[in-house]
């Protein structure tokens, strides 16, 4: 980081560390300052600098992206604040945005999820409480139309408390039961074969097209595997055919509040993944 000041961020993972080990070596990710990817010029240029300097060879590997969504409800006493609660969105959005470049934004971080929420607390004088949750999710940039596989690796056990084996019914069979509508995996909507559909988990390990029903998912078909230990995700024969936003999210529930994200992935925040609601109390 000294002799090269255009790199924000390094990580380092011993060979001896990867699937399968591979000793000898040592594996390494980049973050360039305000760039996206490391052009092969820099790449020689690095790794000249540390095998002059090291017994191990270097081999540089593409950096993970993980972000998180948050979600909270900020309860504070209009008593002693003139602030308007439209007003406290935006100061609690944008202090968050700080916490993000002060403690995220590198490789491996850890998100705490007591500090976290103390630090909302301490954004302004007013706040009483909050009733946070964190989620994670990536981003897909799936080529459209035609079909694809996907491996999202999320590095951090996911809580399987959410999904029902049977949350998945034909229409016929949907007609007869009232079922949750929260999962451990979801995905944004998109367009498939004519249809507006998502991608959800069952709670036994797969992913599944779904078409939402009003209170209820059907099934389209199974598009995938989730091992909920390890954080892995594995999309097989995915197609898209559009989705509007920028990316296609996928988002999931880790299971321990303490985030401990893998040394080999970045971390955000984005600020339209800050859902924040105000409620206002008089103390």
């Amino acid at each position: 980081l000294n002799q090269f000041p255009e790199i924000n961020a390094v990580a380092c993972i011993g060979g001896e560390d990867r699937t399968p080990a591979q000793f000898g070596k040592i594996f390494i990710a980049i973050d360039l300052k305000e760039a996206d990817g490391v052009p092969d010029s820099k790449l020689q240029t690095y790794y000249n600098f540390i095998r002059a300097r090291s017994p191990l060879k270097p081999v540089f590997i593409d950096p993970e992206f993980t972000y998180f969504k948050i979600t909270s409800t900020i309860r504070y006493n209009t008593n002693i604040t003139s602030l308007t609660p439209s007003t406290m969105i935006t100061l609690i959005t944008n202090a968050i945005m700080n916490y993000s470049n002060t403690h995220l934004n590198a490789f491996g971080v850890n998100l705490r999820n007591s500090k976290f929420i103390d630090y909302i607390d301490s954004v302004d004088e007013s706040i009483v409480s909050n009733v946070t949750k964190v989620y994670l999710y990536k981003k897909l940039s799936p080529k459209l139309t035609t079909t694809n596989t996907y491996t999202l690796n999320f590095g951090v056990e996911l809580d399987n408390n959410y999904g029902l084996t049977n949350s998945l019914l034909t229409l016929a069979e949907a007609n007869k039961h009232l079922l949750t509508k929260i999962h451990t995996v979801e995905s944004g909507p998109f367009r498939y074969n004519g249809l507006t559909v998502t991608l959800v988990d069952d709670g036994a390990g797969n992913i599944r097209m779904v078409k939402p029903e009003g209170d209820y998912n059907v099934k389209i078909q199974d598009v995938g595997t989730v091992n909920y230990t390890t954080g892995l995700i594995q999309l097989n024969n995915l197609q898209v055919d559009s989705y509007n936003d920028s990316y296609l999210k996928i988002y999931v529930i880790p299971k321990d509040p303490d985030i401990n994200i893998p040394k080999d992935t970045l971390s955000y925040f984005e600020s339209d993944e800050i859902k924040l609601t105000i409620q206002e109390l008089k103390e």
